[in-house]
C-alpha cells in the first residue's frame, strides 16, 4: 500500500481500483458537498492538501462538511479549499481481503461520524436510511454489517467528494516552496509533487497545510520477494489468485505465511476456493492466540487514553502499548480459531493421527530457512522449527530485537520441506512512506541529541548537517526548527503514529493486517484527524486559512460553479470514388444558438433525460439538424467521451463524440437539410481541420474540435499504415456473424498485434507517444468492433496490454522505445496467446462435466439421460456437449433452429457428429425443433442451457434473441429444469453493457417468405426488425458455469469490478 492509502496492486504492478468488494451494485453516485471547494486561491495554494483518499482523509472531509453545516465557519469567508491526492484510480477500502462471508468486528455505531455528530448525514444508519434498507438490517438484530456493504457505505460517503480528488496521481515528494533557516523567510506553504500513474506526468499542488495520511506498505522478511510472481501479500490476495491459480478444482498447493487475523482468514477461505487444494499455515507461534477485545483493555482505543498517553516516556509508552498488543497483533478472533480447530479435528477424525495426510495443516513453530524456486510454477519452502526463541521473535519489532537476534537463541530441529505452487504473504505492514515524502524538509528538522527508536518517539534521518529527528507534536503536526515554518503553515501525519499516540492511530480507520482490527473503524471523533481538525474551536487553531485578497476572495466565492452539460457530438463523413480521400462535414453554428455563433462544429446536442444513451441522442439531433437519419447515414465509428471546462461559457462539456458515414446507396448530401441553428456547412480533408486554439482567420471552430475529430478519426494520430490495418480489423469483426465471442477476441488481438509493429515509426521512438497509440487501438477495436459480444475481446486486450506495461521501461515518460528485438519480443509472446486462446477451455469443459455428473447422481434413475434444450450456435456450448459426450455421459439434447439464419441446425448436425458411434450411452439422442414449438421442446427439461456472449456485472445474461422465451417457457412448462448459463470469465462485463440492441440485414428476415417478400419491404408496408440479441435477466438464472466452476453472482460482480479497473488503468486518461 505505497504510498497512499489502501493501494492494491495488478499483476503487473500496475495500480488498480478497489474491486474486491462482492456486493453487485456500485455505490451511487452522490451529489458534491457544497461546503468544500477544490479550487485554489489566486496564488495557486490550497488550504489542505491531503496525500492519500483513504477511510482516514475522507473522515477529515466529512468532519469539515459537518463543521460547515453545523454553521462553524472554518474560514474567514467562503469554504476552505481542500484537494486530495489518492494513487488509486477510485475509492477502494482494502478490496483485497474483502472475503466472502466477512463481517465487520466493531459496531457500525463507530462508523465515520455517528459518535461525533450523531445527526450527520454520513452514518450508517442514514446510509441504509438512503438505500432503503434500514428497517431490513434493524431485522438482522446485529450491531456487525457485513464487510461488503460496510465497504459500500465508504463508497458512498466518499461520492459526496470526489470533485475533490486527484485520483490515480501518486505523490513522491512533499517540498518546502520557500527557504528555511534563521536568515531566511519561514515556510508559508508546501508542495506536493505528484506522478500521474498511467502518463507518468508530473504535477505540483501547493497548500499551507499537507495531512500525510498514506497507509502502509506491505511487509515481508527478506527470504519472501513479493517481485516473486508466485508470491503475492495478502493485501492482494483477493485480486490475484484467482489469475495466479485459475483452476478451481485442480489440486494446487499453497502456504500461507503468518499467524494474524489476515493469515487465519485466507488459511480458512483457500479450501471453499479450492476444494482440492493442499494448504498449510505456517508460523512462528506454536498456536494461534485470540484477540483481546476485552471492554477494559480496548479503552485503549478510547481518544481521551492519548491523553494518558502521549505525555509519557517512550520508555513507559512502548511499555504500555506491548501490554495492548493482543488487541491487534499476531492474533485472531476466537471465533474463527475455534472454527479452524474444528477443521484440523474434522481432519484427524476422518484420515487419522498422521497430520502429513492431511489436506489443510498449521504449522506452528516454524521460520523461513530459505526460499528455493527449481521451476517458474513453483516453489521450495525449507522450514526449520524454532523453540523457545519464537515467542522472542514474534514480539522482537517491539522490543527491539532484530530477527537475526532472536533466532540465536532458538533450538533449531530439522528442516522440513514444502513443495508449493504458491505463497501468501500475510506478514503485515510498515508504516514509513512519510519519511522519504519528506526528505526535501529534512534540514528544516531539529537535531536529534540521541538515537530515536523508529516509530516509538520519531524517526531520526541522517542529513548533510547530521543527524535530525522526525516527530509528532500531541496535535499530530511535525515538529519543525522554530522559525522555519509559518504559524499557518505545517505538515500533519495519520496512520504512522502509533508509538506516541497509542494503537488507535494505525488502526483508525485503516489497516486490519495481523488480526482484523481493520474492523474497528472508531468514529471521526476517535481519529487522529479529528485533532487535526478541532481548529475551528480546536482542531484548527494551528490550521488556519489566510486569504491574501478579500475581494478577490469575495469573488471567488460569488463565483457559480459551471453547468454541467453532456453532448453527442456527430461528424459526418463522405466517401468520394476513385480512392480521393475522405471528407468530413462541418457545419457554421448561427445566431440562433447561445453558444459559439459562427463557429464549425459537428452535429451536437445535449444529452437528456429521456434519452437511452449518447448514440440516441446523436440520432435525434442528426435528424433534427439535417434531416438525416438511418437510410442516410450508418454509424462509422464511437470516439472515447471526454470533458472540459469552458470558462468563457461558465459550462463544463462532457462530448460524446461519433462519426457517421453518408450511405453509399443513399441520397447523399443532397438529403441534407439545415434547420435554424446552422447557416451553412463545408467540407473539408480530416488532416486540414486546425485547432481550435488556433488563429486561422476564415475558420473558427469550437473548442477541442480537432480533440473530437481525432477521437473518432484515428488516422490523424495512428499515421497511415497503423491506421489502415485498424480500419482493416474494425470490418472485419464488424461484419464477422458467424463467429463466437471467443474466437471475435482472436480476430481482435491478431489485429491488435499486426498494428504493434507499424505503430513504431510514427512515435519517433517515444515510449509514451507509442503506448498511448496502442491503448487507443485497444479501445476502438473494443468499442468498434463488434462492442454487443465485446467483453471477450477487452478481457483479451487487457490482458495484452498488461504484458506489454511489464516490458515497458518503469519511467515511460522520459524514455525511448528498446530497439533490440523489444517489439519481435512482443509480438511472439502475442501469438502465443492468440494460438493458446484458440484452443478449447479444457477448465471449462471440466466444470461442465463436473456439473452434469453431479446432477445424475442426484437423480432417482441416474442412469436415464439428462434432457437439455438449448438454442443458437455457441461455440462454447459444442465444446462442453462434445467434452461431455467423450465422456460417455447420456444426453438428450433438444436444438432451437433459431431462426432466421437457422444456427440451431448447424448446431444439432455438429453435435450428432461429436457423438461416438461405439459405446454410445442408452437414451442419448438429438432433436431439433422449431422456435415456435420451444414449450414442446422444453417439456420435461431437466436443463435450459444457454451460451452467454455478455453476462453484465449483475449476473444479466445477453444471448442470441430467442433465449427469453425460451427460458420462460421451460420454467412454465418444467417446473423444476434449470436455467444454465455456460461462458468462460472473459466473457463477464465489466462496464455497463451497450443500450442498444444490435440489428443484423432484415433481409435474413425476409428472404424465407413467398418472393423473398422483397416487394413489400420494398414499398414500405412492412417494417422489419432483426435484432441479434436479448437479455435473460439474472433472477431467471439457476447456474453459472466459467473455468472457476460453479461461480456465484458476487464473484461475478467481483470479476467485473477487477475489469474494469484494469480498463480504467489502461484507458481513463486518453
Amino acid at each position: 500500500m505505497y504510498p497512499h492509502s489502501d493501494v492494491v496492486f495488478n499483476d503487473s504492478g500496475g495500480i488498480i481500483n478497489g474491486v474486491g468488494r462482492q456486493d453487485s451494485r456500485p455505490a451511487d453516485p452522490q451529489p458534491p458537498s457544497s461546503y468544500l471547494t477544490a479550487e485554489c486561491d489566486d496564488d495557486g495554494c490550497y488550504d489542505v492538501v491531503c496525500v492519500g483518499f483513504g477511510p482516514a482523509s475522507l473522515a477529515v472531509a466529512i468532519a469539515m462538511h459537518d463543521a460547515m453545516a453545523g454553521g462553524r465557519q472554518l474560514v474567514n469567508n467562503g469554504s476552505p479549499r481542500v484537494l486530495f491526492i489518492e494513487k488509486q484510480v477510485g475509492f477502494a477500502w482494502h478490496a483485497g481481503m474483502l472475503l466472502p462471508g466477512a463481517k465487520m468486528q466493531i459496531s457500525f455505531v463507530k462508523d465515520l461520524a455517528t459518535l461525533r455528530d450523531p445527526r450527520s448525514r454520513f452514518t450508517f444508519l442514514n446510509y441504509l436510511h438512503c438505500h432503503g434498507r434500514l428497517v431490513d438490517f434493524t431485522n438482522l438484530g446485529t450491531f456487525l454489517p457485513a464487510r461488503v456493504e460496510y465497504e459500500d457505505y465508504l463508497r458512498w460517503c466518499a461520492s459526496h467528494f470526489d470533485h475533490l480528488v486527484r485520483f490515480g496521481k501518486e505523490a513522491v515528494a512533499v517540498e518546502p516552496v520557500a527557504g528555511a533557516g534563521a536568515d531566511a523567510e519561514p515556510v508559508r506553504s508546501f508542495a506536493v509533487i505528484a506522478r500521474d500513474v498511467v502518463t507518468g506526468q508530473t504535477h505540483t499542488y501547493r497548500g499551507r497545510n499537507v495531512l500525510l495520511a498514506t497507509g502502509g506498505q506491505p511487509s515481508v522478511p527478506s527470504s519472501l520477494p513479493l517481485s516473486h510472481p508466485r508470491i503475492v501479500h495478502s493485501s492482494a490476495y483477493g485480486h490475484r489468485i484467482h489469475h495466479m491459480l485459475p483452476k478451481t478444482a485442480a489440486a494446487y498447493r499453497i502456504a500461507v505465511v503468518g499467524a494474524g487475523q489476515s493469515a487465519a482468514e485466507i488459511f480458512h477461505n483457500l479450501p471453499a476456493r479450492y476444494p482440492n487444494a493442499r494448504t498449510w499455515l505456517v508460523m512462528r507461534p506454536e498456536f494461534l492466540r485470540p484477540s483481546d477485545d476485552s471492554p477494559f483493555v480496548n479503552s485503549v482505543f478510547n481518544p481521551e487514553y492519548i491523553d494518558c498517553l502521549f505525555p509519557k516516556s517512550a520508555r513507559d509508552r512502548s511499555s504500555l502499548l506491548a501490554g495492548a498488543r493482543a488487541t491487534n497483533y499476531g492474533v485472531v478472533r476466537l471465533s474463527l480459531i475455534e472454527e479452524l480447530y474444528e477443521r484440523m479435528y474434522d481432519q484427524k477424525r476422518r484420515l487419522g493421527a498422521d497430520e502429513t495426510q492431511w489436506p489443510h495443516r498449521i504449522l506452528g513453530g516454524r521460520r523461513i530457512a530459505r526460499l528455493e524456486s527449481p521451476r517458474a510454477d513453483s516453489l521450495t519452502l525449507k522450514l526449520r522449527r524454532v523453540g523457545h526463541g519464537a515467542d522472542r521473535a514474534q514480539n522482537g519489532r517491539r522490543e527491539g530485537v532484530s530477527e537475526e537476534e532472536a533466532e540465536e537463541g532458538e533450538e533449531e530441529e530439522e528442516e522440513e520441506t514444502l513443495e508449493v505452487d504458491v505463497i501468501v504473504a500475510a506478514t503485515g505492514y510498515q508504516r514509513n512512506a512519510h519519511v522519504q515524502l519528506l526528505r526535501a524538509a529534512w534540514d528544516m528538522l531539529p537535531e536529534a541529541h540521541s538515537p530515536r527508536k523508529t516509530g516509538t518517539d520519531g524517526w531520526t534521518v541522517e542529513t548533510d548537517g547530521g543527524a535530525r529527528t522526525l516527530a509528532v507534536g500531541r496535535d499530530y503536526g511535525i515538529k519543525f526548527r522554530a522559525g522555519t515554518v509559518a504559524s499557518d503553515a505545517g505538515v500533519w501525519l495519520q496512520g504512522c503514529c502509533e508509538g506516541t499516540h497509542g494503537l488507535s492511530d494505525t488502526l483508525f480507520p485503516k489497516s486490519y493486517h495481523h488480526r482484523d482490527i481493520i474492523d474497528r473503524l472508531h468514529s471521526f471523533a476517535m481519529s487522529p484527524a479529528s485533532r487535526l481538525l478541532r481548529s475551528t474551536a480546536s482542531a484548527f487553531s494551528r490550521i488556519t486559512f489566510p486569504r491574501h485578497s478579500h475581494t478577490a476572495m469575495l469573488a471567488t466565492a460569488a463565483k457559480p460553479p459551471p453547468q454541467k452539460r453532456a453532448v453527442a457530438g456527430s461528424f459526418i463523413f463522405r466517401f468520394p470514388p476513385h480512392g480521393q480521400p475522405p471528407q468530413v462535414a462541418l457545419f457554421r453554428r448561427s445566431t440562433n444558438v447561445k453558444t459559439y455563433r459562427h463557429c464549425y462544429a459537428p452535429i451536437s446536442g445535449s444529452v437528456e433525460a429521456d434519452d437511452a444513451d449518447a448514440l440516441a441522442t446523436a440520432w435525434r439531433e442528426l435528424a433534427e439538424e439535417t434531416g438525416l437519419g438511418p437510410r442516410e447515414l450508418r454509424l462509422l465509428r464511437q470516439g472515447k467521451p471526454y470533458s472540459f471546462v469552458d470558462e468563457a461559457v461558465g459550462r463544463e462539456w462532457t462530448i460524446n463524440p461519433f462519426a457517421f458515414a453518408l450511405r453509399s446507396d443513399g441520397p447523399g448530401e443532397a438529403a441534407i437539410k439545415l434547420d435554424g441553428e446552422h447557416e451553412s456547412f463545408a467540407w473539408f480533408d480530416p488532416a486540414e481541420v486546425p485547432d481550435d486554439d488556433t488563429d486561422n482567420g476564415a475558420f473558427r471552430g469550437v473548442p477541442h474540435l480537432l480533440d473530437s475529430l481525432r477521437r473518432v478519426w484515428f488516422e490523424l494520430e495512428l499515421g497511415p499504415d497503423a491506421a489502415a490495418l485498424l480500419h482493416d480489423g474494425l470490418c472485419r469483426l464488424r461484419d464477422d456473424h458467424t463467429s463466437g465471442a471467443r474466437q471475435l477476441s482472436v480476430i481482435a488481438l491478431d489485429a491488435f498485434t499486426r498494428i504493434l509493429p507499424a505503430l513504431y515509426r510514427p512515435a519517433r521512438g517515444s515510449a509514451t507517444r507509442w503506448w498511448r497509440s496502442l491503448r487507443i487501438v485497444a479501445w476502438h477495436l473494443w468499442k468498434n468492433g463488434r462492442e454487443a459480444m465485446g467483453s471477450s475481446t477487452l478481457r483479451l486486450l487487457l490482458d495484452a496490454m498488461t504484458l506489454i506495461e511489464a516490458r515497458l521501461p518503469l519511467s515511460i515518460a522520459t524514455a525511448n522505445l528498446p530497439e533490440d528485438g523489444f517489439i519481435d519480443a512482443i509480438v511472439d509472446d502475442l501469438q502465443a496467446v492468440s494460438q493458446q486462446r484458440r484452443k478449447p477451455d479444457a477448465a471449462l469443459q471440466d466444470a461442465f462435466v463436473s456439473f452434469i455428473r453431479h446432477q445424475q447422481a442426484s437423480r432417482a434413475e441416474p442412469s436415464s439421460p439428462i434432457r437439455i434444450v438449448t438454442l443458437g450456435s455457441s461455440a462454447t456450448v459444442m465444446s462442453c456437449l462434445d467434452h461431455a459426450f467423450a465422456q460417455s455421459l447420456a444426453l438428450d439434447i433438444h436444438v432451437l433452429e433459431s431462426r432466421p439464419l437457422f444456427e440451431g441446425v448447424s448446431m444439432a448436425r455438429n453435435i450428432a457428429a461429436s457423438i461416438p458411434t461405439a459405446g454410445q450411452p442408452p437414451g442419448t439422442s438429438v432433436s431439433v425443433h422449431t422456435d415456435a414449438s420451444v414449450a414442446l421442446a422444453a417439456h420435461g427439461a431437466h436443463i435450459l442451457l444457454l451460451g452467454a456472449d455478455l453476462v453484465d456485472a449483475h449476473g444479466n445474461v445477453s444471448n442470441k434473441t430467442g433465449s427469453l422465451p425460451a427460458v420462460l417457457a421451460a420454467r412454465h412448462v418444467a417446473p423444476t429444469v434449470k436455467i444454465v448459463v455456460v461462458a468462460d470469465n472473459g466473457k463477464i462485463l465489466p462496464m455497463d453493457p451497450p443500450s442498444a440492441p444490435e440489428h443484423d440485414d432484415p433481409f435474413q428476415v425476409s428472404r424465407v417468405w413467398p418472393d423473398d417478400g422483397r416487394e413489400a419491404a420494398r414499398k414500405g408496408n412492412v417494417k422489419l426488425s432483426n435484432v441479434y440479441f436479448e437479455w435473460v435477466p439474472a433472477g431467471l438464472i439457476d447456474c453459472y458455469i466459467t473455468e472457476s466452476g460453479i461461480t456465484t453472482k458476487e464473484e461475478i460482480a467481483v470479476s467485473a469490478r477487477e475489469a474494469r479497473a484494469r480498463a480504467s488503468h489502461f484507458f481513463d486518461d486518453l
